[in-house]
């Protein structure tokens, strides 16, 4: 938790309503769409000592809707500043404190809070003549998720493009940085500079794109039980590693089913078929396309190839 004393202030009034008006003009200029003068202004908000100015400093943030009566920060505050322990010159202290600590929170979430996820709670406490929040904290979870969110948005690419957005990411922040003469992205720059030289080697895949495209597909999957010679044929009878069977029908349900695992069974008969019969369609394994993927696979993981399935592969032709 960070402390804040009553008595401590970095700017006397007339500095403070003089630089308010040169950020955003208590008679009526914009918050400048939420950058990071909000963070000025929230520092200077926290050394005001007289009421009318907080007054109506408050009441301009609340009409432009940078701060919600609703907030539940403010409920506190004001449970704070009712006790009869602060004089009136303390309350007003402890008021502007939390109302420059809570702009401060309001902006910094608006900008960079981007989970689906509430933002962390902005608390504040008041004790010994100082106040205590935990804003530092909440600045760096949000931080945290802010460099984790791109972390994961980019770690698909390769390197290189990596490198890329990450310096696209690092000269934003560095341009919001000079224009808002703010640290406040100091801790970005630097961590995203580091990810950027450390960045480790993307693990090639080494399955072409082709392979990746139908290795889940029935055919594919059928097709590896046959380039491994495990379905054969004698006359009217299937055999699956040995297991007989008296038709077609009856064979392949047991492979879709037990083998193969498919939600339908019954889908994997017209591969069967086509393929065992050697049928000029798309349902044949042994089709050119079909063929040559399998095959490439097979290479790829050093899968043993019946020779039939070889012969086969080499007299496919284009269906």
């Amino acid at each position: 938790m960070q402390e804040h004393l009553f008595y401590l202030t970095n700017y006397t009034n007339n500095e403070i309503k003089q630089a308010l008006n040169s950020f955003l003009s208590i008679e009526g200029k914009e918050l400048n769409g939420a950058s990071f003068n909000c963070f000025h202004i929230g520092e200077l908000i926290m050394s005001i000592t007289n009421e009318p100015l907080l007054k109506a400093s408050i009441n301009l943030l609340i009409g432009q809707g940078y701060i919600q009566n609703a907030e539940q920060p403010i409920f506190v505050v004001d449970r704070i500043i009712n006790q009869p322990e602060f004089t009136a010159a303390e309350a007003i202290r402890i008021k502007a404190i939390c109302y420059g600590i809570l702009l401060k929170y309001m902006c910094y979430i608006k900008k960079l809070h981007t989970s689906k996820t509430p933002p962390p709670n902005l608390q504040f406490s008041v004790s010994d003549g100082k106040v205590f929040t935990n804003l530092d904290e909440v600045i760096k979870e949000v931080n945290n998720y802010t460099i984790k969110n791109i972390k994961n948005s980019i770690k698909e690419f390769p390197k290189e493009t990596q490198v890329k957005k990450l310096k696209k990411v690092i000269s934003a922040m560095a341009e919001i940085s000079i224009d808002n003469d703010t640290d406040e992205f100091k801790s970005h720059i630097e961590r995203l500079s580091s990810l950027k030289e450390n960045l480790p080697e993307k693990e090639v895949d080494n399955e072409s794109e082709e392979i990746n495209k139908h290795k889940n597909k029935i055919w594919f999957k059928f097709g590896l039980l046959i380039v491994r010679g495990k379905i054969t044929q004698k006359r009217h009878y299937y055999y699956y590693e040995g297991i007989e069977f008296d038709s077609e029908q009856s064979v392949s349900l047991y492979i879709g089913e037990k083998i193969l695992n498919l939600t339908n069974p019954k889908s994997l008969r017209p591969y069967f078929n086509a393929t065992l019969r050697e049928l000029d369609n798309d349902k044949n394994i042994y089709g050119y396309k079909k063929i040559n993927i399998i095959y490439d696979y097979c290479k790829r993981h050093k899968i043993l190839m019946s020779e039939d399935f070889i012969e086969k592969k080499a007299k496919a032709k284009r269906y």
